[in-house]
């Protein structure tokens, strides 16, 4: 055993053991500091002293088996023992392990005597002695965070009982846990632990800044709870601590039969609002919709994320299923004129569907389903009702001109929209409304409008619908190649839409604009695009190269389609070159209602220009008059079997 320890100090294995845990124990500490400042997340220490334990008998095999010499490391066995220089290795190793004993301590001196560290000991400890009593002369003094407080950051106070009932006592403390569960379960936010936040409890405790200095954090919620007989009031308020600014205040009332419940209604009505209170994005984005009340706000953004959804994917979810979230926003906050705008679009839709039954149609041998007229004009009634509170609740011109260009689209009359859609464009920033974007594809094409459509962008980088419009502007204006970039952008940010077959589709489309008819075939042949779609893009190409054998071939397969809308027939009988049959089509379509609007569908899957002659419909040429629209419409790639 005594040759063993001697071989082992000879061959400085005991040495370098000794130097190893000394660094590492550097390295842990060195860890510990740059993973408070980096944020790094909570298992880089244990990561790092997994790693420093694997390494050890790695270090120890080496020092035993190899030996460094002048022509480098050898085998140990392979070193003479007149050859050796361990023991000029061995004082080295001596003087290194000095140097970073001398260095480990002047790291612990320097965290235990450095600012930021005292904050943590007096959360956990001092914080004790504040509750003592009042003139506590031991009470500590808040102290400067050595990193920067995260906004995402609170503590939640416990809530006091204002009552002699120790029922109430129970009952606050039990809600104070549950919104703590509630907040901690919030992405990126950072909650300060039941056992720090409990211990300013009582009158005698520091002001809001200081406990939010003690602790670490940039909000402070607290709150009371008082009963009377059967029923119970909760407030509860938020305090930013940089300036002691109170962001919201609440009070709750309810009959108390379910505590728990009641607990739980409450701790997450409060985190979803501080959510929104402590993220000034979200309150920025509150802003820009007009609402005054956060709540209203948290409801309205859960319809318009359901809205987005549905215009984005048009089969993900139901429209109506917006509907609940955008009324409750009204119920709390009536002057929300942007939650009447988006309630209206669900029976815009309605009225949209309704007119396509409006008169009997061949559809491949078949008729449509008869026209509820009733249900047509309550849609209609209810959709103007929305409309003029949205108008009236308005805080600013931009805003009642959205409701108003709503308003007019859907009407007989379309006079106004000039001086209404020139408004919006001009001044126009952050507004969600798919109408006034369907309004002006039927404008004259401008930069303007691109430019509307990009502050629109701006003002919510991650909005699918936003980016379709912005799209939509710059195929107007045949922009293919900034369109392509833009669509590019746009997938590269994760916004794709889930329907394979229209990503396809309108890749297509594009190829076809661009001219690039052999990548466009390619592309038509891949197997994620759907039968009609796949008909229809062939269709295009034929028509575009003047085959009008295979044109009027795939034209015919498209006709027989029972799902083709009317409004699609002149196209087809566009491509083909067939004037008067592309007439009769949209008389016919003409003479349901909002056929204006029914038409703009068609426009950019046509790419034609004028796929009938406006003299054919009278109702669309009046809206159009009225407006001062142009006519044709603009992307004409200029089919050669069409010669109007």
């Amino acid at each position: 055993m005594g040759q063993l320890f001697r071989e082992l100090q000879r061959r400085n294995v005991i040495r370098v053991a000794a130097a190893y845990l000394v660094v590492g124990w550097i390295v842990m500490q060195v860890v510990d500091v740059i993973g408070d400042a980096a944020h790094m997340p909570e298992w880089a220490n244990s990561f790092a002293l997994i790693i420093l334990i694997v390494g050890f008998p790695v270090v120890l095999f080496v020092a035993w088996a190899f030996e460094l010499t002048p022509e480098g490391v050898k085998k140990t066995s392979a070193v003479p023992a007149e050859d050796s220089r361990t023991a000029q290795t061995g004082q080295v190793l001596n003087i290194a392990i000095l140097a970073a004993v001398f260095l480990l301590v002047v790291i612990m001196a320097w965290r235990g005597l450095a600012p930021g560290s005292a904050a943590p000991q007096l959360a956990e400890a001092n914080v004790q002695e504040q509750a003592v009593g009042a003139g506590d002369a031991s009470r500590p003094t808040p102290v400067e965070p050595s990193t920067t407080v995260p906004d995402q950051s609170i503590a939640v106070l416990p809530f006091a009982a204002f009552s002699s009932e120790e029922r109430d006592q129970f009952f606050a403390d039990g809600l104070t846990e549950e919104i703590l569960n509630a907040l901690a379960a919030v992405q990126e936010m950072r909650v300060t632990s039941r056992t720090s936040s409990f211990q300013f409890r009582g009158e005698d405790i520091p002001s809001i800044p200081e406990i939010a200095g003690l602790l670490g954090v940039a909000h402070i919620l607290e709150g009371s709870v008082r009963s009377s007989e059967d029923r119970i009031r909760v407030t509860a308020q938020l305090i930013r601590a940089s300036d002691d600014a109170h962001l919201w205040s609440q009070t709750y009332d309810r009959v108390l039969d379910d505590v728990f419940a009641i607990q739980e209604e409450i701790a997450v009505a409060v985190a979803e609002v501080l959510e929104v209170a402590m993220d000034e994005d979200a309150r920025t984005r509150m802003r820009n919709s007009g609402a005054g009340n956060l709540e209203a706000f948290i409801a309205f953004r859960e319809g318009q994320r359901i809205w987005r959804e549905y215009h984005a994917t048009r089969r993900a979810l139901e429209l109506d299923a917006a509907a609940p979230y955008f009324q409750r926003a009204i119920e709390l906050d009536p002057e929300f004129t942007e939650a009447y705008i988006l309630l209206s679009d669900q029976f815009a839709h309605e009225m949209i569907s309704l007119a396509a039954t409006a008169a009997p149609s061949s559809l491949g041998g078949s008729t449509v389903n008869q026209f509820d007229d009733a249900a047509f004009e309550a849609a209609r009634a209810e959709h103007a009702r929305l409309l003029a509170l949205a108008e009236e609740t308005a805080q600013d011109n931009v805003r009642a001109a959205v409701a108003r260009a709503n308003r007019i689209l859907f009407s007989e009359d379309w006079s106004q929209a000039p001086a209404v859609l020139d408004l919006i464009v001009r001044q126009g920033n952050c507004i969600e409304d798919n109408y006034v974007d369907t309004f002006l594809t039927m404008s004259a094409a401008s930069q303007a409008i691109i430019d509307f459509r990009a502050r629109q962008l701006a003002c919510d980088p991650l909005n699918f619908v936003a980016w379709n419009s912005y799209e939509d502007a710059l195929f107007s204006m045949g922009r293919y190649e900034e369109l392509a970039d833009a669509r590019n952008r746009r997938r590269e940010l994760g916004l794709i839409d889930p329907d394979i077959s229209r990503n396809i589709y309108d890749d297509v489309n594009l190829l076809i604009a661009q001219g690039d008819y052999e990548e466009a075939e390619q592309r038509i042949g891949e197997p994620g695009l759907n039968a009609p779609s796949r008909t229809f893009l062939r269709l295009k190409l034929a028509a575009l190269r003047g085959d009008r054998e295979e044109a009027e071939f795939l034209g015919a397969e498209m006709l027989a389609l029972p799902e083709l809308p009317d409004i699609f027939r002149p196209i087809i009988f566009a491509f083909t070159g067939d004037r008067e049959a592309a007439n009769e089509a949209a008389a016919r379509a003409d003479t349901r209602p909002m056929s204006a609007l029914r038409f703009q569908q068609i426009y950019e899957a046509c790419t034609c220009g004028a796929p009938f002659d406006l003299e054919a419909t009278p109702n669309l040429a009046a809206r159009y008059r009225e407006a001062g629209f142009p006519w044709p419409p603009p992307g004409d790639l200029h089919f050669p079997l069409k010669d109007w």
